[in-house]
């Protein structure tokens, strides 16, 4: 994959990222969903061209990004615009997916002019009236009482948590090499346990993804659409019922009318695909990327 891992310090935080050189003047920067990694784009990197630079990043307290919060939306959205400013990124095709696509959206709103387009895949961003709401989940008062913050947090080993994952859905929908490198990058060794019979834990550790669904109304993402003034392509997955549950992972969290309330924007709607749409067709994400550079 040729893949250079690298640190740098933004906002106070210490973030990981990913770096394959190219020659080509087009950088693809890629922005991961809320308790993923960076190298669960490996599916898509596959099928993207060896000239193509990619530059991968690591959200704070995910992957071997540093756990310290706080873990809002805006925050994420702010480390991306510092990443891009420090590494003086320019000319970037930008793809997000979930939590991610709404980074790339607010870093392409605040530096319009180091952008060539982005690619949004089922980007968390709802109705308008979800962020004039109370807080998402009222029924909690305590991140610790989250669904999400009960995960099993200890591995015995990467081999075992794919074994575990692999015929849970929608886990089962995955590429299973794609769900690899996700167990593979996604647990750390922690030698000072208590559990030495499983000495891995998650990267992303439980109560850090939970408190980000907790408070991923906070931040608006409606009063940026209008500074999005360049190229915006939107995969949506299918749609959740009316009845909708929020922390239902497989159904689409995309407010349909997105793409629309977008200066330059285009929908394509994906009915046969979940949330997941990276980790399902990884093929289909890079086919975009590489029509955009084209």
């Amino acid at each position: 994959m040729d893949l250079v891992h690298h640190q740098i310090t933004i906002n106070d935080a210490k973030l990981s990222y990913f770096e394959r050189s190219g020659h080509n003047a087009v950088t693809v920067l890629l922005s991961h969903a809320t308790g993923f990694h960076g190298r669960c784009w490996d599916g898509v990197l596959n099928y993207l061209p060896p000239n193509y630079r990619v530059i991968v990043l690591e959200h704070r307290g995910h992957g071997r990004s540093e756990k310290v919060g706080p873990y809002d939306w805006k925050t994420f959205g702010d480390d991306l615009v510092g990443f891009i400013q420090e590494l003086n990124l320019n000319n970037l095709v930008a793809v997000g997916h979930s939590m991610g696509g709404m980074t790339v959206l607010y870093a392409a709103a605040k530096e319009l002019s180091r952008f060539k387009e982005l690619l949004l895949l089922d980007p968390v961003i709802m109705e308008l009236s979800f962020y004039e709401g109370g807080p998402p989940f009222p029924e909690y008062s305590d991140v610790k009482e989250h669904p999400v913050a009960k995960r099993v947090n200890r591995w015995q080993s990467v081999d075992a948590m794919f074994e575990k994952f692999k015929s849970r859905y929608p886990f089962s929908l995955w590429k299973p090499e794609i769900l690899y490198a996700y167990c593979q990058f996604g647990i750390e060794e922690d030698s000072d346990t208590l559990e030495p019979e499983k000495p891995f834990q998650l990267c992303c550790p439980p109560e850090v993804e939970a408190s980000i669904y907790m408070g991923n109304n906070r931040f608006n993402p409606h009063q940026i659409l209008d500074a999005a003034q360049l190229p915006v392509t939107v995969f949506r997955a299918v749609e959740r019922p009316k009845d909708r549950v929020l922390m239902d992972f497989s159904k689409s969290p995309t407010w349909p009318h997105l793409a629309s309330s977008l200066p330059d924007a285009k929908d394509v709607y994906l009915p046969y695909l979940s949330h997941f749409i990276p980790m399902q067709d990884p093929l289909l994400v890079a086919t975009q990327i590489n029509q955009i550079i084209a």
